[in-house]
């Protein structure tokens, strides 16, 4: 009996990796999800955008989760599912990243995609000195009618350890532009 549980277990596991796309409605990490009602991610949306920039990638799953992201303060890929990045600087100096949730919002209505990464906890040690702080950056855009590009109103807020509140409403959001590569 325990050797037939055991081979179910596997049979189970492989095939919900192989099937889990269609029913997750939450990441790994604290990445929420929303969708309207039981509709699920497109799939014209999955897969990995790139900003006009060179300094953002996004990585989107099935289910509308971020799994791997390159953020424009960090210099290595970020794993979502790690939660967070260490980036050796060189010598005795580098920079260690915590995410909190990240979340995304599809609106097939308007075509918006919404997306939320929050950074809980950065720390860099340079030979100027020690950075620490928190970081919110926030995508708001619609999709194009052909799927290939977003175009978003980036607003990044930074709050440093010591350092007197900065108000998110007086930070002046950029305008990029995402492309899907893959």
């Amino acid at each position: 009996m325990t050797k037939k549980v055991l081979v179910l277990t596997v049979f189970i596991t492989v095939f919900s990796g192989l099937c889990g796309c269609q029913n997750a409605s939450k990441g790994d990490r604290g990445v929420e999800v929303s969708i309207e009602e039981d509709r699920q991610f497109p799939k014209f949306l999955v897969g990995t955008w790139k900003a006009d920039d060179g300094k953002w990638e996004l990585t989107f799953d099935c289910d509308g989760s971020i799994t791997l992201m390159r953020h424009y303060f960090v210099s290595v890929p970020i794993d979502v599912a790690e939660g967070g990045a260490y980036e050796p600087l060189g010598g005795d100096f580098y920079g260690y990243y915590s995410l909190g949730p990240c979340h995304a919002d599809y609106n097939p209505d308007t075509r918006e995609l919404n997306v939320t990464i929050i950074i809980d906890y950065f720390h860099l040690e340079v030979p100027a000195g020690v950075a620490e702080g928190t970081m919110t950056d926030r995508f708001d855009g619609p999709i194009s009618e052909n799927g290939r590009t977003w175009n978003v109103s980036w607003l990044n807020h930074v709050q440093f350890v010591d350092v007197d509140y900065l108000d998110p409403n007086t930070i002046a959001p950029k305008s990029l532009t995402f492309t899907k590569v893959d």
